[in-house]
């Protein structure tokens, strides 16, 4: 006797029916973005060290974490330049990570900080979907969780501190994603245009520094 659902002639869909192609358009960002974070946990999982490594003991613990517990920590805190980098969102970001773990735990920034490469890669794979054919659209989705799932940055994968990094790529995006959309002088686009121009100088600031270091070095040299 034929099952209910297969009398005249009807079949139950499945959920991924090769029929449902703006579904599977809707996902791939999404799995490729999953692809990026299993990437970088795997190199975390074999390479990644429990212990605060190198700018975690000053621009963490002494400037964060102790005031934080001792009751005593200020806005001025928060903002006061690490290096040539005034760091808001990754101070904020690892007092969350602590709040929500109710410890310290290197590993764990490690691994939320992934997700951050991962919505990255998600909103630019989702962003050029109206922009190019279908082809086009999924070369570049490809090349984008290539690029990102290799261990390029190692240094910024193994150490929980360098979140600012992604925060860089993702607020950058947004912003650029944000002037294509509201076109015309408006509250939004200035927001953008200036996100975009804090992390442009932010991303010139390491070059520069660089630089300078290594003149300071010749001239110390000589």
């Amino acid at each position: 006797m034929r099952p209910e659902h297969l009398k005249h002639g009807s079949m139950r869909k499945f959920p991924f029916d090769p029929g449902n192609v703006q579904l599977y358009w809707t996902i791939f960002p999404f799995a490729c973005a999953l692809a990026v974070v299993g990437a970088k946990c795997w190199a975390i999982s074999v390479y990644a060290s429990p212990t605060p490594f190198w700018d975690q003991w000053d621009g963490e613990a002494a400037s964060v974490y102790q005031p934080y517990f001792a009751g005593t920590l200020r806005l001025s805190d928060l903002i006061v330049p690490h290096n040539e980098h005034r760091i808001l969102i990754t101070r904020l970001w690892s007092l969350l990570l602590l709040e929500l773990n109710g410890y310290w735990d290197p590993i764990l920034q490690m691994v939320a900080n992934t997700l951050l490469a991962g919505l990255t890669v998600a909103l630019l794979i989702a962003a050029f979907r109206p922009m190019l054919d279908t082809v086009s659209w999924i070369v570049l989705a490809l090349f984008s969780m290539i690029i990102f799932a290799l261990p390029l940055a190692w240094e910024n994968i193994l150490s929980g501190f360098h979140s600012q990094w992604y925060f860089l790529n993702l607020v950058s995006l947004a912003g650029l994603i944000l002037l294509l959309i509201h076109i015309g002088i408006s509250l939004v686009w200035l927001l953008a245009g200036e996100a975009i121009n804090d992390n442009c100088c932010a991303s010139l600031a390491l070059p520069q520094a660089g630089q300078a270091g290594m003149s300071s070095e010749d001239m110390t040299s000589v």
